[in-house]
């Protein structure tokens, strides 16, 4: 069964239940076990025990083929999933993946139909993960297929199909917005946070809907979802957005340092230079218990605040005593990156930095600090 033997007029679909018959034990008879011996030393010698699908010999005959030949192939491919068993079917999802062209209709109907009816949950993630790769944007029997699977009792069903939305949902398009976010009150965190993570990535950059449906997300009771909204709403709301900004704020106060950390990030992105708010709740984060936080509120410090502005510079300045030397360390580089060039009281902070700083790595930051300025 090797490459060769795939060209026009070859009869592909017995090719490809010789292939299967070792995973398709229902499609045995008396010349089909023969077939079937011939096919397992292939398939060990040629696919050194890869997944099913996975480097199957006779697909890179495809790469390069018309999209004619790829039909013949992929018609043959559905009429063996139709009398397979389970593993035949998965291994014809992952076989479509990697033969179909980007929106071919016939592949994406038939690992459509998978999605929906097929009851064993190795198929309906494979023939999700295959529509991630070849569903066109917006594709409607994708879309549909992958609406129903997010509602799916299933975890990692709708892991699967709320990870392939990023690729298949038209972005912006309200009707999956919204179901998508009925995953936001799912049971398992990591659902939860899938939702979200799909929401910002269908969303449009300023959307006002995805951006109202993730504010619950900031209040949920677990702190990976809640990081994962944060970094959802820096993703869709634009610099200067004050509401999203306002939703930014809130989480600084997050009993997590993790959130706490996620927000500050958030807030040096989010907020407008000069921003008077933004500047006075990062500077309160430099005293913050958690070094963490502390190096968090310098890299912002570096966002909100404009060059030369010497209150942000002081408060930088004071971070050269702290008892962390990776605090040390940022608050040379937010030195670096807030003074003016020149700035002689700068220098000389620096320069005391690195004749007393009693850790060497810091030292050697510190000179070259003053180097920069």
């Amino acid at each position: 069964m090797g490459a060769a033997a795939l060209c026009p007029g070859s009869d592909l679909q017995q090719q490809v239940m010789l292939f299967l018959l070792p995973c398709a034990a229902d499609l045995s008879s008396a010349s089909g076990e023969a077939a079937c011996s011939e096919s397992k030393s292939k398939s060990k010698s040629d696919l050194g025990g890869a997944p099913l699908g996975q480097g199957w010999p006779w697909l890179a005959a495809w790469s390069g083929a018309s999209s004619g030949s790829r039909a013949t192939a992929i018609s043959a491919l559905c009429r063996v999933a139709a009398t397979g068993n389970s593993g035949a079917r998965r291994a014809v999802a992952e076989g479509l993946a990697q033969i179909a062209e980007e929106g071919q209709h016939e592949a994406v109907a038939a690992l459509a139909d998978f999605c929906v009816k097929d009851c064993d949950v190795s198929v309906r993630t494979a023939a999700v993960e295959a529509l991630s790769q070849i569903a066109a944007r917006g594709q409607r029997p994708a879309q549909v297929a992958l609406l129903g699977l997010i509602s799916d009792p299933l975890e990692e069903v709708m892991l699967a199909a709320l990870e392939a939305m990023k690729a298949v949902a038209m972005p912006g398009d309200e009707a999956v917005l919204l179901s998508i976010s009925r995953c936001l009150s799912a049971e398992a965190w990591a659902v939860r946070r899938a939702a979200v993570e799909s929401l910002s990535c269908v969303a449009e950059a300023g959307d006002r809907l995805a951006l109202r449906l993730l504010r619950p997300a900031l209040q949920d009771e677990n702190r990976w979802v809640r990081v994962a909204a944060l970094d959802a709403i820096v993703k869709v709301a634009w610099r200067g957005d004050r509401d999203s900004t306002a939703l930014v704020l809130q989480r600084l106060s997050d009993e997590i340092a993790c959130v706490r950390v996620a927000a500050l990030g958030g807030l040096a992105k989010l907020a407008d230079a000069r921003d008077d708010i933004a500047l006075l709740a990062v500077a309160s984060h430099l005293e913050d218990q958690c070094p963490r936080v502390r190096i968090a509120a310098l890299e912002a410090l570096q966002e909100v605040a404009p060059r030369g502005h010497r209150d942000s510079i002081a408060m930088a300045t004071s971070k050269l005593q702290d008892a962390e030397p990776d605090v040390r360390m940022e608050a040379i580089e937010t030195l670096v990156g807030l003074a003016e060039t020149g700035d002689e009281d700068v220098i000389a902070s620096l320069a005391r930095c690195a004749r007393d700083d009693e850790d060497e790595e810091v030292q050697a930051a510190a000179e070259v600090g003053t180097e920069r300025l």
